[in-house]
């Protein structure tokens, strides 16, 4: 339906090289085609729908496509809680490499608690028409991964 998620931030910073096939099996890649996931994703017509860094960390993007603008998404609000537990373990461990990003996921948490703007109920999903059906998910993704990584591939119809 147009519409990618992910957060913005993390987007912009993620490198892209854009290889063209030039027959079976050979690609090449033109000297000026590097850009950043954000631009790459915008010039291919895609809608961003945002993600704060704790939507982020919390498997926000790791949703399942069950059909065009119908997704299996993560309850965030009930990851983010195990999320920041285990980024404030983290950061009393190792307070330069994990301090920081404790604090923005703390003020990302009372920022979406303050406006019931969690994924998948955040406005811009029900903007662009897309069917969310959330499921806690707290007790599987341990080992980090949500309904995408835990599902094997389907065919849509």
């Amino acid at each position: 339906s147009g519409v990618a998620v992910g957060s913005e931030t993390l987007l912009k910073r993620a490198a892209v090289e854009i290889y063209y096939r030039e027959g079976k099996g050979v690609f090449k890649k033109p000297k000026a085609k590097t850009t950043n996931l954000y631009d790459y994703i915008r010039s291919k017509g895609f809608s961003i729908i945002d993600l704060t860094t704790l939507e982020q960390l919390s498997d926000a993007s790791n949703f399942l496509c069950i059909k065009d603008g119908t997704i299996l998404a993560v309850e965030v609000d009930r990851q983010a809680k195990n999320v920041l537990e285990s980024l404030s373990y983290q950061a009393k461990q190792h307070p330069n490499r994990y301090g920081r990003l404790l604090d923005q996921a703390q003020k990302d948490y009372q920022h979406l608690k303050e406006t019931g703007g969690f994924f998948p109920h955040k406005r811009e999903i029900y903007h662009h028409g897309i069917d969310a059906f959330p499921i806690t998910l707290t007790n599987l993704t341990g080992g980090y991964g949500g309904p995408h990584c835990m599902t094997a591939i389907l065919e849509r119809g």
